[in-house]
């Protein structure tokens, strides 16, 4: 054999052996990011989801109470408890507000429009405490960020 061909062979497998090896490469680390971003968005989204699980049964925990203790008379403990009860609501609410998904719908207009009133009042009004509660309710029950993925999960034994 010629040691020329011999030279162009060797040459031609060890191009096409470190072309492989960084082929395996590149591929294997684009893999890796994936699956890093990915956990980085779960971890995200598990997060956001106990934010928001925290704020919705604050903000509902608060108006059942107020729904109770606004009816107190003035001057009796109850009553004192609903001026508490009462800026409590008001947080919560205000923080669901800022955690709104769409901030540009109807949905989060009468929200606020809601809040508005609900905030201006001297004294909470019974009937805006229920309305406010169904839309929590609401909300909590269409909040797509609480929704489980429909997706079934991968086996994780390959």
């Amino acid at each position: 054999m010629d040691i020329t061909f011999i030279i162009i062979a060797t040459s031609m497998g060890s191009v096409i052996s470190l072309l492989g090896s960084f082929i395996t490469t590149w591929v294997m680390n684009r893999q890796e990011r994936e699956r890093w971003r990915n956990e980085k968005q779960g971890q995200a989204d598990l997060w956001l989801r106990g934010q928001l699980q925290e704020v919705y049964s604050n903000a509902l925990e608060q108006l059942s109470r107020l729904a109770y203790s606004a009816k107190a008379e003035p001057g009796t403990p109850l009553h004192d408890r609903a001026i508490d009860d009462f800026t409590a609501a008001q947080k919560w609410l205000g923080l669901l507000l800022v955690y709104h998904p769409r901030k540009t719908n109807e949905e989060f207009s009468a929200l606020t429009k809601q809040l508005k009133e609900f905030i201006g009042d001297e004294w909470p009004d019974p009937k805006k405490v229920h309305a406010l509660r169904v839309a929590v309710i609401g909300m909590a029950a269409y909040d797509e960020r609480f929704q489980v993925s429909a997706e079934p999960e991968k086996d994780k034994r390959k």
